[in-house]
């Protein structure tokens, strides 16, 4: 344990320098960090009313809300809304999450290469984790939250199973399961790159060091329970995605305009735009860094190498490999034959996969090399990094809490949550939080305006079509008087919207979010896999199953 504290330190240091443009008391400019923001302001909200499972963002959308939450990595909020209630201001809460993560990241790489390899060489890339420039876009250039923590908590999941690979208990069972349901919750995306890459890691390691069937059930055993404990989320974002315009937003042939040209790959200036399109990078930089690209070659000159560490040197190897192929033109007739691959959005997104190869590589490498060698490149690499620590500037509002926790325009995405039955955005703010379809005019009293439950008190002249400014999702009912009434939102003049019919008279509405039944079944699903997992963290081991 002290021959850690060094490197670890070095880690940290080095890693806080780099946070160094979060030592202003602002959001800093970058594509997404606003929207984060204002989806984790109303993930709080909505748990602070008593949603266990937030699933509805009504904060979003002009206030019209979203279903974004149900699509959209909870853990981020889960652990924001912690800080928050803790009194941490919102401007903080995320540089905790941004800043958090980078340097969780950088330490558990760390500790999943020194199992495999020399400390100074596990030292080493564990820096280049840090330092690779796609990890420095995703934090200060497009701020995307999502993925840059997946992306920073992917080597603890690979150092569970890692560790289950060698010796079988309970324990490790549970820990690899619990570290995937939180990979799932923190970004899909990232899940299938990290999910494909951590098999290429086993089956080497199982190829190099035997394999052994018990092994490889526990694994099995532990990957599924990760999904069973992650599925309140998974479920419904795979099966009710089809009431969105994902399909319709998500398989554009604009996949296909946006892959970079291969010389930057290699190199392209540090930019604060837009991804690349039309084979252009004209926004952020998509390289791979000097540092990638020596790794890849080096490890193609010293694989086969008596001494060289096939299984760090193959995995990231293969990962690269694959990264560079995806965000080529030479992937584009596996996007055509595989829409699915479209749901990444941009093939530049792989440069997360590369991220996550390009330090095993590294890591290989290093120990075939003199000290010297290694120490001098670390510092080529803290000091052409440097370059990639600042920002484009600070947003100078929002900065209080209560400037995130209000109704405002953005869905918190491209509009790909959005219920298909509606416009992708909405243009205007409501006129009211009620309004008349037809009939004759009402008068009401709003009794709770929460973001899954609206209670009003309506006397209406006549029987009368109501609007509640709501888009309508699965889930969405009315009661009037306790009574369900039926729900339309296929008006064409109120397109998406929740109207309804309201009697004459004075009346008791409510119009809340309910679990449909297959949320009810993952929610059951998910307290199965909690219980499962509770047992095995309690159980006594009686065997260690060692073969």
């Amino acid at each position: 344990m002290k021959k850690t504290i060094l490197p670890i330190s070095i880690l940290l240091i080095l890693g806080l320098a780099a946070l160094w443009p979060m030592r202003v008391n602002k959001l800093w400019k970058s594509h997404d960090i606003l929207l984060h923001s204002y989806r984790q302001a109303g993930f709080s909200q909505s748990l602070n009313e008593g949603n266990t499972i937030p699933r509805w963002g009504g904060n979003l959308n002009r206030g019209y809300g979203t279903p974004v939450p149900m699509f959209h990595y909870p853990l981020n909020h889960y652990l924001g809304h912690i800080f928050l209630s803790l009194g941490f201001t919102m401007v903080d809460t995320m540089k905790i999450l941004f800043g958090g993560f980078y340097l969780l990241g950088g330490v558990g790489m760390f500790f999943l290469l020194k199992r495999h390899i020399g400390i100074l060489p596990a030292l080493a890339g564990a820096l280049v984790f840090l330092f690779l420039p796609y990890r420095l876009v995703l934090i200060y250039v497009r701020g995307a939250l999502g993925e840059h923590t997946a992306l920073s908590f992917s080597p603890w999941v690979f150092l569970a199973f890692d560790s289950l690979s060698e010796k079988t208990t309970l324990k490790k069972i549970a820990w690899a399961a619990l570290a995937f349901s939180g990979l799932i919750l923190l970004h899909q995306a990232m899940v299938l790159m990290s999910f494909g890459l951590l098999v290429i890691f086993l089956l080497a390691k199982f190829r190099l060091k035997g394999f052994k069937p018990k092994r490889l059930l526990s694994i099995l055993a532990a990957f599924a329970l990760g999904v069973l404990i992650s599925s309140f989320f998974l479920i419904p974002a795979l099966a009710e995605g089809k009431y969105t315009l994902r399909d319709l937003i998500g398989l554009q042939d604009s996949y296909i305009t946006r892959f970079p040209v291969f010389k930057e790959l290699i190199f392209s200036s540090w930019r604060f735009g837009l991804g690349p399109e039309n084979g252009v990078a004209s926004g952020f930089t998509v390289s791979l860094g000097w540092v990638a690209w020596t790794s890849l070659f080096g490890t193609l000159i010293f694989l086969f190498n008596r001494n060289f560490s096939k299984i760090l040197g193959v995995t990231g190897l293969v990962g690269i490999l694959t990264a560079i192929f995806f965000m080529t033109p030479l992937s584009g007739p596996v996007s055509q034959a595989f829409l699915w691959l479209r749901y990444f959005q941009f093939p530049w997104r792989f440069l997360s996969l590369s991220a996550l190869s390009v330090p095993f590589m590294a890591a290989a490498i290093s120990a075939k090399l003199p000290k010297f060698v290694v120490l001098i490149g670390l510092l080529l690499l803290v000091i052409t990094s440097s370059k990639t620590w600042n920002v484009e500037g600070y947003y100078d509002f929002p900065r209080e809490n209560k400037d995130f926790f209000r109704p405002v325009e953005t869905t918190g995405d491209t509009g790909e949550a959005t219920p298909r039955w509606s416009t992708r955005f909405q243009d205007y703010w409501p006129k009211d939080v009620l309004e008349v379809v037809s009939g004759a005019n009402i008068n009401f009293e709003v009794i709770t305006k929460q973001s899954e439950l609206h209670e009003y008190i309506i006397k209406a002249k006549v029987l009368t079509q109501v609007a509640d400014n709501t888009l309508y999702f699965p889930g969405w009912k009315v009661y009037v008087d306790n009574a369900e009434v039926p729900v339309e939102p296929y008006d064409q003049n109120w397109r998406g919207i929740i109207t309804f019919p309201v009697p004459e008279g004075q009346h008791f509405v409510k119009v809340v979010f309910e679990e449909t039944r297959l949320r009810k079944f993952a929610n059951a699903l998910s307290l199965a896999g909690i219980g499962i997992l509770m047992a095995l963290f309690i159980k006594k081991e009686k065997y260690e199953y060692n073969d």
